[in-house]
């Protein structure tokens, strides 16, 4: 999909495609045609690999990378079922001498790299990239949640909903969180969690996740949606939560 728009009088060609670490045919020939002054590249640490190989007409382009790039002592703690085949790369990359493809994001034609937080800016100085090429700049917005409530949730006449977002691996904190609602409701706190769970095997995980909930005894305070949801559905969740 492409779309054309402009935000603050700058001209934005964007383009959607599946894969994080390629463009298809059709999207590099519209950059070429388009000829931007800058491409804003929202990538992984393995985006400079794929750069270095393809200068797209030698257009300055600035990497965003959220992510943390895994080494194996943070590998070893996954499942295995959670390594492959979803996380092959990231195991074979975790190693030496395949790490050290993070070094691509040196390039020349990567100008910048912009990270949300010190733990993504230290992984990639430590596997070799330029720290001058970094910039932090943490996610940020404002919320209108009754900051009251977040410190004393007990007098709160409602549920507090806690929202995750995203695949189901432990790396990823879910383990944690589910441990987190436990102690909540043992405390006394009326929460509720909302897992809407980004799944290739959405119906095998929802049933893993809701006997976890039932051995928990927080099955009442757990909702779990599994699968892709669409954009409303999306919006629609994350706007009901706190």
């Amino acid at each position: 999909a492409t779309n054309l728009y402009e935000i603050d009088g700058i001209k934005i060609l964007k383009l959607n495609d599946k894969k994080l670490r390629e463009l298809s045919e059709v999207s590099i020939k519209k950059i070429c045609e388009y000829n931007p002054e800058i491409i804003f590249w929202q990538g992984n640490p393995l985006s400079g690999t794929y750069i270095k190989k393809n200068n797209l007409n030698g257009i300055p382009i600035v990497v965003y990378i959220s992510t943390v790039h895994m080494l194996w002592n943070e590998l070893k703690n996954l499942k295995i079922k959670e390594i492959f085949p979803s996380n092959i790369i990231n195991f074979f990359t975790s190693f030496w001498p395949f790490s050290t493809l993070v070094k691509n994001l040196n390039h020349s034609t990567i100008t910048k790299i912009i990270v949300p937080n010190n733990s993504v800016f230290q992984r990639l100085v430590k596997l070799g990239v330029n720290n001058n090429k970094i910039l932090q700049a943490p996610l940020c917005f404002q919320s209108d949640v009754n900051a009251d409530l977040i410190t004393n949730p007990l007098k709160s006449t409602k549920p507090f909903v806690l929202c995750y977002l995203g695949p189901s691996y432990s790396i990823r904190g879910t383990d944690i969180l589910f441990d987190s609602v436990e102690e909540l409701v043992k405390s006394g706190y009326d929460v509720k969690l909302l897992f809407l769970l980004r799944s290739p095997n959405p119906n095998t995980e929802k049933i893993f996740f809701e006997k976890l909930s039932q051995k928990k005894s927080i099955a009442d305070n757990v909702v779990i949606k599994a699968g892709f949801l669409t954009k409303d559905e999306l919006n629609k969740n994350i706007l009901s939560s706190n």
